[in-house]
């Protein structure tokens, strides 16, 4: 019964590796579900508008399907791994009945002594047994960490820490925008800014006025350094 311990143990890692793997991709088809009914929703006046109502419906239920068929390999690995663990565990108990009742018969081992070892035994690996939920456990944990952990370990292209660059002796709030070029890390074939320039003077107040995403936000942020220019100053 001993002997295929091992074989437990190993069947609760692999099975904790595959739950890591379809738990994120699990959480991050919901979290694209999430994000489309976000952007419905905050814009619900604009889909009306353009009678987009089905299309956003259809592109929500896509990403809600995508989320299912992980979940279902999911649990797939879970009833797989879970039968196959209880199917060794039950499988050692038949084996140890066998070989100690042979024991028994050749007179190598008296009845009560081999009850003992077997009961001893049984015990031991119904623990075992018992750690393999806890295994996916651990899995599906690690999956759901897994986007965090990517925004924990990103090393940002603007360290905030640096010491060095031009440390201006004193600011007289004059802000200068020439010929900016930007479009987003996340959406490089987007365009946000086209050249813009413009300039404010100290105690001057300027508003920027737009429409939505035509980059009004987007140049607070790159004043805040939030993020690089990809051209112009």
């Amino acid at each position: 019964m001993m002997a295929l311990s091992p074989l437990m143990i190993i069947c609760g890692a692999f099975l904790a590796k595959l739950m890591a793997s379809s738990t994120e991709k699990e959480a991050k088809n919901y979290a694209k579900a999430g994000a489309i009914a976000e952007e419905v929703l905050t814009s619900i006046r604009t889909v009306v508008a353009f009678n987009g109502q089905e299309m956003e419906c259809k592109r929500y239920e896509t990403a809600l399907k995508a989320g299912k068929a992980d979940g279902i390999i999911k649990s797939i690995y879970v009833g797989s791994g879970l039968g196959f663990t209880f199917l060794v565990m039950f499988g050692s108990y038949c084996l140890a009945f066998w070989v100690g009742t042979d024991f028994v018969v050749d007179g190598k081992m008296n009845p009560d002594t081999m009850i003992t070892v077997f009961f001893g035994v049984m015990m031991g690996s119904m623990a075992l047994g018992q750690a393999g939920p806890q295994f996916a456990v651990v899995g599906t944990a690690q999956g759901a960490a897994a986007a965090i952990y990517e925004i924990i370990d990103r090393a940002p292209e603007i360290d905030s820490q640096s010491t060095e660059g031009n440390k201006p002796d004193n600011v007289k709030g004059r802000i200068q925008v020439k010929d900016v070029q930007f479009s987003y890390p996340t959406r490089p074939d987007i365009q946000v800014l086209k050249g813009v320039s413009f300039e404010v003077l100290p105690g001057q107040t300027v508003a920027l006025v737009g429409s939505s995403g035509c980059g009004k936000s987007t140049i607070v942020s790159l004043l805040l350094r939030y993020y690089n220019v990809e051209s112009g100053m």
